[in-house]
């Protein structure tokens, strides 16, 4: 990850740590001296989803993006369809702001290819440099499925770990 999107991540995460430790009245912002494990544990992660925020979503042949069927399991697919206004409501909830956009992907927990939604349940913003890494696993995944190796249940699990594995 690049020293800039870091920096602030950090500056961000230490933003809002140290308005709650002034407001509760725990000692001055000069006197905080944390390390980005710490910051990270307090604040959580941006490039971990927060599972009350994008818990994932299927495509179902309801859904306004569905456009057919994919696999023997003959799994819903959706066609993708994120505007830009739908990725900056997204990502707010994050930290990241509309400006900061640049550096990131909206990305789908569960991808488009293995049955995923369009849904704000199933859309957080991942930096680049971490989306590029899930998008290879996530290809690896999507030939298991499309060869009948696995189920969209098993992909999903698979897909699930290594998020919580890799992004965490």
């Amino acid at each position: 990850m690049g020293h800039t999107m870091i920096t602030r991540a950090i500056g961000f995460r230490l933003s809002s740590l140290c308005v709650l430790i002034l407001l509760a009245g725990c000692g001055r912002a000069d006197d905080l001296h944390l390390d980005v494990d710490e910051i990270q544990t307090a604040q959580g992660s941006h490039w971990y989803p927060d599972e009350k925020r994008t818990p994932g979503h299927l495509c179902s042949r309801s859904d306004p993006d569905f456009d057919e069927t994919r696999y023997a399991e003959n799994i819903p697919h959706c066609a993708r369809n994120v505007s830009r206004a739908t990725r900056v409501a997204v990502s707010a909830p994050y930290g990241v702001t509309e400006d900061e956009l640049k550096d990131y992907q909206v990305d789908h927990l569960i991808p488009l290819a293995l049955g995923g939604s369009n849904s704000t349940q199933n859309l957080w913003p991942v930096p680049y440099e971490s989306a590029r890494s899930k998008a290879q696993f996530e290809f690896a995944t999507y030939n298991e499925l499309k060869e009948g190796k696995i189920t969209q249940r098993q992909a999903i699990a698979k897909i699930r770990t290594w998020v919580k594995d890799h992004l965490n």
